[in-house]
């Protein structure tokens, strides 16, 4: 299976969406909800019209903020698989979103699925389609599975940070403000519970719904986050460096943690130059946890 490296995640993501197409194709679903599913097609490689069609009934009422979808991507004429990945979604669409997109989510609710066709290059712009060996105009199938409805931020019973820790607030627009204790950052990794929260266990090589926020010790500064994002993000326990994953696994929904990674459970003595983490820097990331499900194969 060609993989694609680049271009796949929502924010990414431009498309037009043209519902209510004359003649519908005949694409045919195997797989349970949720999983990995295949497809039969006979789509033409010469591409074919946008289509949306909504499957197991009608959209279940949320007030969640956001839902994850279990997305799968195929090449319409071939039936191969793209990529398979869970992917969050906002509840609530704009008008900048793109179409497909503010189509899957007004029409599509938890237990759901919704199947959209359309050439490659209209969904995930140029460049894509040469990485997974096809044309622009080639036609591709995204399957989304809606799975599961995640809270906004993380709510529990509240706790103390013990001493050594930062002093942490959250600001008026939600993004958490830390303060580092004088003297030099500790040299063994850290983890403690700000809040508690009593949702699902976080296990090993699952998928999480996180905010989170990273500041280097040795500057004060924050080098990424993505608590002033739109949207939380999605990923798997094991594509993050090891004190991160510690973090997590083992964790209930809900929690907010404060995890004080030296280099050893970080990025090690080679660091990352493009975040500006040198190889003897000590981090403190912030986490809330907002969702966990299997990873999407």
């Amino acid at each position: 299976m060609k993989k694609i490296v680049a271009g796949l995640p929502v924010l990414a993501l431009v498309a037009t969406l043209l519902t209510g197409c004359s003649s519908a194709p005949d694409i045919k679903i195997s797989g349970k909800f949720g999983e990995t599913v295949t497809i039969k097609s006979g789509i033409p490689a010469s591409g074919g019209s946008n289509l949306l069609v909504v499957e197991h009934g009608s959209k279940p009422e949320t007030e969640a903020p956001f839902v994850v979808s279990h997305r799968t991507v195929f090449n319409a004429t071939t039936g191969e698989t793209l990529v398979s990945q869970n992917q969050v979604l906002p509840v609530k669409t704009e008008d900048s979103d793109p179409e497909w997109m503010r189509e899957v989510v007004s029409t599509t609710g938890v237990g759901e699925r919704s199947v959209l066709l359309s050439d490659i290059v209209t969904v995930f712009g140029e460049g894509v389609a040469a990485q997974a060996g096809m044309k622009d105009t080639d036609p591709i199938i995204l399957v989304d599975d809606i799975v599961l409805a995640t809270q906004a931020t993380a709510s529990g019973a509240e706790k103390t940070l013990p001493a050594g820790f930062p002093t942490l607030k959250i600001g008026e627009d939600g993004v958490p403000v830390i303060t580092l204790p004088a003297g030099g950052p500790p040299s063994e990794l850290m983890i403690a519970n700000t809040i508690e929260g009593d949702g699902e266990v976080v296990k090993e090589g699952s998928d999480v719904v996180v905010n989170y926020q990273g500041t280097n010790w040795r500057t004060g500064e924050v080098f990424d986050q993505s608590y002033d994002s739109r949207f939380p993000i999605s990923f798997n326990t094991e594509g993050v460096v090891s004190g991160f994953k510690k973090a997590l696994v083992g964790q209930k929904v809900g929690s907010q943690v404060v995890a004080i990674i030296p280099p050893a459970e970080g990025y090690g003595e080679a660091g990352s130059a493009s975040a500006q983490i040198q190889g003897t820097d000590v981090l403190v990331f912030v986490i809330d946890i907002l969702g966990t499900l299997p990873a999407a194969k």
